[in-house]
């Protein structure tokens, strides 16, 4: 397994979305988790990259930066039939549900 990451979090002081991917920078998905949590962040989905589907975002090449933001938008997302989107950017966190 490889530890490609992304994650969808709600920053309720700021009212600010993002989906982050995370590509070879933590070693496990709880430290990428627990990195958004200390800034803030309310950690909505979370998924490894056998949990996730792609959805409409290419995966991130690695990298020793900390996380790349894929989308970002004021509020929270919307979730629909299992599905986020984020201002155009759509994936599903479990590709079986």
């Amino acid at each position: 397994m490889t530890n490609y990451f992304r994650i969808t979090a709600h920053h309720p002081e700021t009212d600010v979305c993002i989906i982050a991917d995370s590509n070879g920078y933590f070693p496990k998905l709880w430290e990428f988790s627990a990195f958004l949590i200390s800034k803030g962040f309310k950690v909505i989905a979370v998924g490894n990259s056998e949990k996730f589907s792609d959805g409409n975002i290419s995966r991130i090449g690695t990298t020793d930066e900390t996380f790349a933001i894929r989308a970002c938008n004021m509020g929270k997302p919307e979730i629909v039939n299992s599905e986020i989107t984020i201002n155009g950017i759509t994936y599903k966190p479990d590709k079986t549900a």
